[in-house]
């Protein structure tokens, strides 16, 4: 029976060994966590405790209240939630000249520390202490931050139908966006995605029920177009994936060294990223034939991702192509220690058991 593979080997910037509340750098530490780099926040916890990390059930749940690496989160990401929400939505409103609606915010920052410590619980006893912090946390920053902000400024404004609709919209864009990224954060963007999908056809099935029931109201016809449109638009954050799109086609025309290049490219710091980008397989085969090791290192970092690991196929293909002896490639590939580590990152127990290595997935897709 062969051993199973190893936890992947962090490379990144320094992690604190706890997250504290007194420290402003960790808040938007925990924000990129949680916005972009998702893998992070599990190498600090696996840190914390590599026992408690997959750990589940009652005994789990208190050992994480216990554990000072656990509670700093906690904390953070229930503040987080307070302080983004109310500085958001005062600083728009100051900047548009409009009123802020607090109750609103309030109401929506409420929501999101409520439900976050719900399915901090909740996931901790069903699932593990790590994906129960991890889940909890990220969907309440999120869900409370992007609700309150939404909801304070833009639904006090409004009467009758028109709040009815902001009301719809300010729930719909939070959920989509804390859904794909706390079900991002544990199961990976294509478990998010796939969640999304199921939710859209299920609200969408609901909706056609209602509109049946009650006649076919263009307030709810208006409403349930929004919600869902709002849910799929924040569930793909299409905003930032248009910035980045234009960052990667920079970069990859700006003719510097491959591999420093990829470094600072999207597709490495953003974890969530669906869409492909431009350049990005030229750029890693360029960084295989420069730093033959870098660049594997860099493919097992954007392959995590399934809707980019398209990329790292072509690039692995291409460079293949160009070797006189490909079988000593193959094998440099099949023993390189950057690809005996997790592809994905485990949250739970199970995972652990059943989730392949990088060589696995990458030489089994290589060969069809």
């Amino acid at each position: 029976m062969t051993d199973p593979p190893a936890f992947p080997t962090y490379q990144g910037p320094p992690l604190p060994e706890v997250l504290s509340p007194l420290a402003p750098s960790h808040y938007f530490l925990l924000l990129k966590c949680m916005h972009f780099q998702p893998g992070r926040l599990k190498h600090y916890l696996w840190r914390a405790s590599s026992e408690l990390y997959h750990a589940y059930g009652r005994e789990a749940l208190e050992r994480g209240l216990r554990a000072r690496a656990y509670r700093g989160l906690y904390l953070i990401s229930s503040l987080l939630v307070v302080v983004l929400s109310s500085g958001l939505a005062w600083g728009l409103a100051a900047a548009l000249g409009t009123a802020v609606d607090w109750k609103g915010v309030a109401f929506g920052a409420l929501g999101g520390v409520v439900l976050g410590l719900f399915f901090l619980v909740l996931g901790q006893l069903v699932f593990g202490a790590a994906f129960g912090a991890m889940f909890g946390a990220t969907f309440g920053v999120v869900f409370g931050t992007t609700f309150g902000l939404t909801f304070g400024l833009v639904y006090g404004l409004l009467g009758g139908a028109s709040a009815a609709m902001a009301g719809g919209l300010a729930f719909g864009v939070a959920l989509g966006i804390a859904f794909i990224m706390a079900f991002g954060m544990v199961f990976g963007l294509a478990g998010g995605f796939g969640f999304i999908i199921a939710l859209v056809a299920t609200l969408t099935a609901a909706f056609g029920v209602a509109l049946i029931l009650v006649g076919g109201q263009a307030v709810l016809v208006a409403l349930s177009v929004v919600f869902v449109v709002s849910l799929a638009a924040g569930a793909t954050r299409i905003l930032p994936n248009l910035l980045q799109w234009w960052q990667a086609l920079f970069l990859f025309r700006s003719g510097g060294e491959p591999c420093q290049t990829l470094k600072r490219h999207p597709v490495l710091w953003d974890e969530y990223l669906p869409w492909p980008l431009p350049g990005t397989h030229q750029l890693l085969r360029a960084c295989l034939e420069a730093e033959f090791e870098s660049g594997l290192l860099q493919a097992t970092h954007i392959a995590a991702n399934p809707f980019q690991r398209w990329a790292v196929q072509r690039a692995l293909s291409d460079f293949l192509d160009e070797q006189t002896g490909r079988l000593a490639v193959i094998y440099r590939l099949a023993h390189s220690p950057a690809l005996g580590e997790y592809l994905t990152i485990p949250t739970r127990h199970l995972q652990f058991q059943s989730f392949p290595s990088a060589c696995q997935v990458l030489l089994c897709e290589l060969g069809h």
